[in-house]
């Protein structure tokens, strides 16, 4: 699996996940981060394939507005902690464009964006920490083929 840089992301901002703690079960954010930038065209077609596919019923969307809501609604209790959740969220999107960049997908694809939007959300959750694993489960279906959790709680990138 390709690795998440130590102090800075490829941007040359700081990396988002910097200081987070990992929730059990779930991608730590560094790995997540580190995986999406790994991605194929492949990977990302199949991806956005099963998160579109995720919302089987109303019932299905309304409860991934809800885990959005709630994430949203916890990373404003301070402007330091909001900023560092829009950032993760913005790191996660630009792992998935530059591994469409690196595929030599043509952009803008709606693959892409689709994908880019899912793990944008995922990151802000796991940015929450433990503030944000109430609702891993609901944003990480779709994600079963890419991201298999460990039993240490750590993403191990599937065999293609």
């Amino acid at each position: 699996m390709p690795q998440a840089s130590e102090g800075r992301g490829g941007s040359g901002m700081a990396v988002a996940g910097q200081g987070c703690t990992s929730v059990p079960g779930s991608p730590d954010l560094l790995e997540f981060l580190g995986a999406l930038r790994g991605l194929s065209e492949g990977d990302i077609r199949d991806l956005a394939r099963q998160l579109q596919a995720r919302f089987v019923s109303p019932a299905d969307e309304v409860e991934w507005w809800r885990a959005n809501l709630a994430i949203e609604h916890v990373a404003r209790t301070s402007r330091a902690r909001s900023q560092a959740v829009t950032a993760a969220g913005h790191e996660a999107a630009r792992a998935v464009v530059g591994a469409a960049q690196r595929s030599r997908l043509a952009l803008p694809d709606t693959d892409v964006t689709c994908v880019a939007r899912a793990a944008n959300k995922i990151a802000c959750a796991l940015r929450l920490g433990s503030d944000g694993a109430t609702h891993l489960g609901t944003l990480l279906k779709g994600w079963n083929s890419a991201f298999v959790p460990t039993t240490d709680g750590r993403a191990a990138r599937t065999a293609a």
